[in-house]
């Protein structure tokens, strides 16, 4: 038997029965297990993704909620190459398979293996130069500040585009212009 529609609406291919009877819509089995199904009042609809070891992740919508679990990292390729990855620890890696950071941005290998732990929330990486652009309006400006719980600008790198110069600020006052 390679198809099965049960009386209440299920249909199974390459089986007889769901992973999760009693909930499904469509069940495909084996090493390539895709499920989706719905329930009662939570209109629940998910597909699994399975390997020879057990499931491997799932994605689930529910209301507006769209949720993509791995069991490991989460990759995304184009052209066959993995262009970006969120790793089990909750770390995005663009162009970089290991993150070194929270979130490690990589056009390419510095050599660079150990990164100070204190200050790898946004890691730049390249072989050549690498760097920041904040891109704004002619009249306006673009700036980097250091905030604490006290202050919400105490320290600041501030350039201003429409006056064309750059501020330094410590201790919330402007010490070179």
């Amino acid at each position: 038997e390679r198809m099965r529609i049960t009386s209440a609406g299920h249909t199974h291919f390459g089986s007889t029965s769901s992973p999760s009877a009693g909930q499904g819509g469509v069940s495909i089995l084996n090493y390539g297990t895709i499920q989706s199904s719905r329930t009662g009042t939570a209109n629940l609809s998910h597909n699994e993704f399975y390997n020879p070891n057990g499931q491997v992740g799932n994605i689930k919508t529910g209301g507006s909620d769209l949720n993509i679990n791995a069991s490991s990292s989460l990759t995304f390729y184009t052209n066959n190459s993995e262009k970006f990855r969120i790793t089990s620890a909750g770390s995005v890696g663009i162009g970089e398979t290991d993150p070194h950071g929270r979130v490690h941005i990589k056009d390419g290998n510095s050599g660079d293996t150990a990164i100070d732990i204190n200050n790898d929330d946004l890691v730049i990486e390249n072989s050549s130069y690498a760097g920041i652009t904040l891109t704004t309006p002619n009249n306006k400006g673009g700036g980097i500040y250091f905030s604490d719980p006290d202050v919400a600008a105490s320290g600041r790198l501030f350039y201003d585009h429409a006056g064309n110069f750059m501020t330094f600020t410590t201790n919330n006052s402007e010490r070179m212009r």
